[in-house]
């Protein structure tokens, strides 16, 4: 089976699974655009910086020509790759997935696969916990009805994923399980590896034999909530 996936840019959750897929599938990725160091740190880190980790290898990709006025991957118009409708014409695949729907350049890919008459999917992460006013559940019951009648498929990430996509009227035999991918060998090489320095480590941080030590991952934002992680201490 041929499988085109459309991506914003390389994102380090993607990855994993562009990998397994790409022994079992004849897969190509296109991603609408190519982050810059400073670019990733605006999405949050505070620092521009480049992944230590390959997010590219493992899989067959391209990256598009990206001709927004504002090169961006944050706002609607800051991905526009008109170049995803000739892909979609002759790429001859037997499906296509779009990770999101918030971009321009995944309409122009939801446009052509329609065209084409190739079936196109969706695979994304939101959920209905996300505050929302009246006036945004009111705009979305209307909008998200029509919205997700444009796609074929749905490849659900989770139960909270699963809940919102069925709330806005998408038929269970339209969904199906695709969750996050974990490089669990890559982590697992890395822990063993620092096991012998994991006692030497919580003497540096100052913890004691009986003390429990809490690692947070992720970027210092509200919205990730970290003062509630360290009232619970």
């Amino acid at each position: 089976m041929r499988v085109g996936i459309l991506s914003s840019h390389p994102i380090q959750y993607q990855a994993p699974w562009f990998q397994a897929l790409a022994p079992v599938l004849d897969l190509e990725v296109f991603f609408a655009h190519r982050q810059s160091a400073a670019e990733q740190g605006r999405a949050g880190y505070g620092v521009a910086f480049e992944w230590d980790v390959d997010l590219l290898s493992g899989y067959r990709h391209r990256f598009l020509e990206n001709v927004a006025r504002e090169p961006n991957v944050n706002r609607f118009p800051g991905c526009d790759t008109p170049e995803v409708r000739n892909v979609v014409a002759v790429g001859r695949f037997d499906a296509f997935v779009v990770t999101g729907w918030y971009l321009k350049s995944y309409w122009q890919a939801i446009r052509a696969c329609r065209r084409h008459r190739v079936p196109v999917l969706v695979r994304g992460d939101s959920h209905l916990s996300t505050p929302r006013s009246c006036w945004t559940r009111w705009l979305k019951a209307v909008t998200h009805r029509w919205l997700v009648r444009q796609f074929d498929g749905f490849l659900v990430v989770g139960q909270r994923n699963r809940e919102y996509l069925v709330h806005y009227g998408v038929p269970p035999g339209r969904l199906f399980a695709g969750p996050h991918f974990v490089d669990n060998a890559w982590f697992a090489a890395r822990a063993e590896s620092a096991r012998a320095s994991r006692v030497a480590k919580r003497v540096e941080w100052g913890c004691g034999p009986g003390d429990y030590a809490a690692l947070f991952v992720g970027r210092f934002i509200p919205e990730k909530q970290v003062a509630i992680f360290l009232s619970a201490r």
